[in-house]
């Protein structure tokens, strides 16, 4: 007697601004926007083999980040106004062509894809986050893969290594000790990349970093001392917002055919 076999679910998820801004920064005009974007998104379900995809987007409004330190994100450039008034058209688009989307008021397409794979890392299935955005690193697990669409490399835990000199578990507390320039989070001054890694490397995490200091001589052992609040909150804003109501079930993220 035959087992039928169940198939395996493998689910994209889309961080959205990230792939569409990339483009139109490309393209400079909406003008075949529409195409690229679908075409971008149809490779991708492609080099997946995808059963199931969800394009996440952030949502309107100020984040929790933004009331916890309004620095956050401060000195990027706003969305140019044509692609503003043009997401409403593509989004449109993408759900006439059978893709799911996903927004929510005031929280960040980063907390919705963090949320999504906290409660789906115990199924049997395979995600892979579609996003150029460095800040999806730590979710990376034998489940999870993080693929930078337009180089076409997935992203591994040795080659987070390689890049920055500790693993995907201690990225955030990496980020909190050297800052994160691209979403302006402060960090501690003083201490770069190559500072923050050995410290890691000999203490293990931040919380070991922060209570060892007193032990830790010169300028700086000085700077942890005098900026422990800062780093405790450049962790914070670093961490994924997980308790985030979510809407719908993976049956409206099946693809067609799949």
């Amino acid at each position: 007697m035959s087992t039928a076999v169940t198939p395996e679910i493998k689910l994209l998820l889309v961080d959205g601004l990230n792939l569409v801004r990339r483009i139109y920064g490309a393209q400079q005009s909406v003008d075949k926007l529409e195409a690229t974007v679908l075409a971008s998104l149809k490779r991708a379900i492609r080099e997946f083999s995808a059963t199931h995809l969800l394009v996440l987007m952030d949502g309107g409004g100020l984040s929790w980040r933004h009331q916890l330190y309004p620095g956050y994100k401060q000195g990027r450039k706003p969305m140019p106004a044509e692609l503003q008034d043009y997401l409403p058209h593509l989004l449109q688009c993408l759900s006439g062509e059978g893709m799911a989307v996903m927004e929510q008021p005031a929280v960040e397409a980063d907390d919705l894809i963090a949320a999504l794979v906290a409660r789906l890392e115990r199924r049997s299935l395979r995600i892979c986050i579609l996003s150029t955005d460095k800040g999806f690193l730590p979710l990376l697990s034998h489940q999870v893969t993080v693929r930078d669409h337009f180089r076409g490399f997935d992203w591994t835990a040795q080659a987070v290594r390689e890049r920055f000199g500790v693993g995907p578990l201690q990225l955030r507390d990496y980020w909190a000790l050297c800052g994160d320039s691209s979403n302006h989070i402060p960090g501690v001054s003083g201490i770069g990349p190559k500072r923050a890694g050995e410290l890691l490397e000999h203490f293990g995490s931040l919380h070991n970093v922060l209570a060892a200091s007193e032990t830790i001589e010169g300028r700086v052992g000085e700077q942890l001392r005098n900026q422990r609040q800062q780093a405790l909150l450049s962790r914070q804003l670093l961490e994924p917002l997980t308790e985030v109501r979510l809407l719908g079930n993976l049956r409206e993220c099946r693809l067609e055919g799949a």
